[in-house]
């Protein structure tokens, strides 16, 4: 059985009952729609572009046992390709979103 909810957070990649994904892709790859349709199952047209990083947090219930699960939202445009890196860092997972 699994519940959820969602809010923003800071990087909780060090607790055990958490993990950390990072998503990323190219600019308006849809990994920002994505998110949105996993964490709040809405869709809205609508929206400004990632600037460097978005960090949400998902809480479910797993064996009846709380799991954070924060999911670093990247910006895709090439400016921001040199700091990607950072965010690798203590990351459980990532997340390639591309068009073909």
């Amino acid at each position: 059985m699994m519940s959820e909810s969602l809010s923003t957070s800071n990087n909780n990649a060090s607790n055990p009952n958490s993990l950390k994904i990072i998503v990323l892709g190219d600019s308006a790859v849809g990994k920002s729609k994505l998110l949105e349709r996993f964490l709040v199952n809405s869709y809205v047209g609508a929206r400004y572009s990632t600037y460097a990083v978005n960090i949400f947090k998902h809480t479910a219930k797993v064996d009846g046992k709380p799991l954070e699960v924060e999911f670093w939202d990247t910006a895709g445009q090439e400016k921001f390709d040199n700091i990607h890196q950072s965010y690798f860092h203590q990351a459980h997972a990532c997340i390639m979103v591309c068009k073909f």
